[in-house]
């Protein structure tokens, strides 16, 4: 899906590779990116390795194998929105 013409033309093409990193990590890691180290890291994949590489290095490291196996699809682990509590009776 990561490196389908669709996703590329949405997420990839129209971005900055900051904010491509951000949206990457979020899609296929379900978080955002844990600090400026790995968005330094996964800059320099998508400098030399292009879109597939930046995919390959999130969907082949070991927390996505940990986290979501090869049967889960990739799910937000961190959700950011409180709920709203609703009044008690």
């Amino acid at each position: 899906m990561g490196i389908s013409n669709l996703y590329i033309k949405e997420f990839y093409a129209p971005y900055p590779n900051t904010k491509v990193i951000e949206q990457g990590t979020k899609h296929f890691l379900g978080r955002a990116p844990k600090d400026q180290g790995e968005i330094r890291t996964y800059n320099q994949i998508l400098a030399t390795q292009g879109i597939r590489g930046f995919i390959s290095a999130m969907v082949n490291s070991m927390e996505y194998l940990q986290v979501f196996g090869e049967d889960t699809v990739p799910y937000r682990r961190f959700p950011t929105l409180l709920r709203r509590q609703l009044p008690q009776q």
